[in-house]
């Protein structure tokens, strides 16, 4: 998964089975502005992290997703890559 075989086994005994891969939060352009998407950590995420003694995190069980809409002026701070 990660391309080192040992990591991966270490991964495992530590209970990921998936690659590790979360967004907290994305945000995109829409028409009257930004649409803001927030989501929850997995619980099998949440347990490796516990597992590796780095605390659960918000999980799925915890907070529910939810969508925010934001005025044009207030962008988010990244930039946008297709003005580069």
């Amino acid at each position: 998964k990660y391309g080192d075989r040992a990591f991966n086994r270490l991964m495992r005994s530590f209970g990921l089975k998936r690659l590790f891969l979360h967004a907290a939060s994305i945000a995109i352009p829409s028409a009257d502005g930004w649409t803001e998407f927030e989501a929850p950590l997995a619980p099998e995420l949440a347990a490796v992290l516990a597992a590796l003694g780095l605390g659960a995190g918000r999980t799925e069980s915890s907070m529910p997703l939810h969508t925010r809409r934001r005025a044009a002026s207030d962008r988010p701070s990244a930039r946008d890559p297709r003005s580069e």
